[in-house]
């Protein structure tokens, strides 16, 4: 609990770092999942994951530069420039990057496509409120939980087991 509540820290940090930098970036994968079902992050996750657009790859590099060893923070993977991770006090931040593909009507995550992202599930981007701070968010975070996860997503899972 004292590790969570200080990623949660960590995370609000680092998104008012970015979207102050103006990258407009979302929480994803588990770090949404543990938002939308009660505020909170889930126990057993070990990192935050966040979303951004392509179209804002120099911005976004160049806010991570700027932030790399700066207030304990270090960018300590580059995964082929669709992948960035950074690191705080034991708290690891995954930032993902999504193209846009009009023509598949899909954000397309790298060459991870289990990651991508369907168009109907992204837009128009929404907020969603966390620890009383509103959150860019995916338009339709259920859809995107029923695709990724499965039909029962909304059920807590402990996969250390």
């Amino acid at each position: 609990n004292i590790h969570r509540e200080h990623a949660i820290q960590i995370l609000l940090e680092f998104y008012q770092y970015m979207t102050n930098k103006d990258i407009k970036m979302w929480p994803m994968f588990g770090t949404l999942l543990g938002i939308f079902r009660g505020d909170d992050l889930i126990p057993h996750d070990g990192d935050l994951d966040f979303g951004y657009l392509a179209e804002q790859q120099t911005d976004c590099l160049m806010a991570l530069e700027s932030l790399h060893k700066n207030n304990g923070y270090r960018v300590v993977r580059n995964h082929g420039y669709d992948l960035f991770s950074v690191h705080k006090d034991s708290v690891l931040i995954d930032l993902y990057r999504y193209d846009t593909n009009k023509e598949k009507k899909t954000l397309l995550q790298g060459s991870r496509g289990a990651y991508n992202i369907l168009f109907d599930e992204a837009f128009p981007f929404g907020c969603i409120s966390f620890r009383g701070r509103e959150l860019n968010c995916i338009h339709n975070p259920k859809a995107f939980f029923e695709r990724y996860y499965g039909h029962d997503w909304h059920t807590p899972r402990d996969y250390r087991n």
